[in-house]
């Protein structure tokens, strides 16, 4: 190279710039399955309807009630009398109250024009973790309304476990599944039907020995563990002292339910291409109703010629969701159809 000559002229590249390939990202984009929730889902339909909801509640004012009847214990009779007496039933009301928990991310429109980030991707990155701090956020109420809502009135069951804080005490393996359907259906009477389990997420490892048959598996197992639908959670940590924890309930004990705000339903425009209303479906499940709210904000930033001011435009999006989760009615304090248990290792 002649003496003199720069490296570069001025027109060259200021950096070579690449693309990861998709796989390269998914690292960064990485997420759990967020199993309670999908139990809540799948068992949402055998306890209430969603379509009912969407139909009747219209409105913040007016509320979502739901009227049942109180379980009566039938007192039986010897015999027959002249002068007829009887038992009557009595009523009650349900009220389904809704709480509101959502998300707001922002992209800026202009300075992105000359970006090599596009405004499609900035958009969707945001929206990707946006949506899964909520599904992370509604996964821990999941666990948390199970403990808090497990029956603590259980039957004894000494030949099988023990019993601490309303919660049913084994060990991990075979005994425990070879035995909690029996014990989970004298408490609840009606486990003839699908139950779900929620399980810490550690608990996994235990089926999957079960289910291996081999030369460490003598005595097939496998057949022990198909009696409930597995869920295993992350967010589910065991009881301190115990390996496992887990949450069985049959199909319709609990569900999570959601309404549409009236803006959102009506897609309200406020000012035409500025401030407006629609709603789309959780990207996830496809099952929870969110209420978009859209706004184009204006902001003054320093980029203009020779350090001006000159006006930037903001998306802005607003996604909310109004959840309520639910368990099957019971008229006496206690009772309730989810089922505890906290396993410890076998002793060997």
């Amino acid at each position: 190279m002649p003496a003199g000559l720069p490296l570069t002229l001025p027109t060259a590249y200021t950096a070579a710039v690449g693309r990861y390939n998709t796989a390269s990202l998914e690292f960064e984009q990485r997420k759990d399955e967020y199993n309670a929730l999908a139990a809540f889902i799948r068992s949402s339909p055998s306890l209430l309807s969603q379509t009912d909801i969407n139909q009747e509640k219209q409105s913040f004012e007016r509320p979502y009630q739901i009227p049942v009847i109180k379980r009566v214990a039938i007192n039986l009779v010897d015999g027959r009398i002249c002068d007829l007496d009887g038992q009557e039933a009595s009523t009650d009301m349900v009220v389904i109250t809704f709480t509101t928990k959502g998300f707001r991310v922002k992209v800026p429109t202009e300075m992105l024009d000359q970006n090599y980030v596009r405004y499609v991707d900035l958009l969707s990155d945001l929206m990707y973790h946006a949506w899964h701090a909520w599904y992370a956020f509604m996964e821990i109420n999941c666990v948390n309304y199970l403990e808090a809502n497990k029956s603590t009135s259980l039957v004894a069951e000494p030949n099988f476990f023990t019993q601490d804080s309303a919660a049913y005490v084994g060990v991990i393996g075979m005994d425990f599944y070879s035995a909690y359907r029996y014990v989970t259906g004298r408490n609840l009477l009606s486990a003839n039907g699908k139950l779900l389990d929620v399980m810490s997420g550690a608990s996994m490892v235990t089926r999957y020995r079960m289910g291996a048959n081999g030369a460490n598996n003598a005595v097939n197992q496998a057949m022990f563990v198909g009696g409930a639908d597995p869920y295993p959670s992350n967010f589910l940590t065991p009881d301190s002292g115990y390996q496992e924890t887990h949450y069985l309930f049959p199909v319709g004990a609990v569900g999570i339910y959601h309404w549409l705000t009236p803006n959102a339903r009506n897609r309200k425009v406020q000012v035409a291409g500025q401030d407006f209303w629609w709603s789309e479906k959780d990207p996830m499940f496809g099952y929870f109703n969110a209420s978009v709210h859209y706004q184009s904000k204006c902001q003054e930033k320093t980029i203009g010629t020779g350090g001006a001011t000159e006006p930037v435009y903001y998306d802005i999006y607003e996604y909310t969701i109004d959840p309520s989760l639910q368990k099957s009615y019971t008229s006496v304090v206690g009772e309730s159809p989810i089922i505890k248990y906290n396993l410890a290792p076998a002793v060997i």
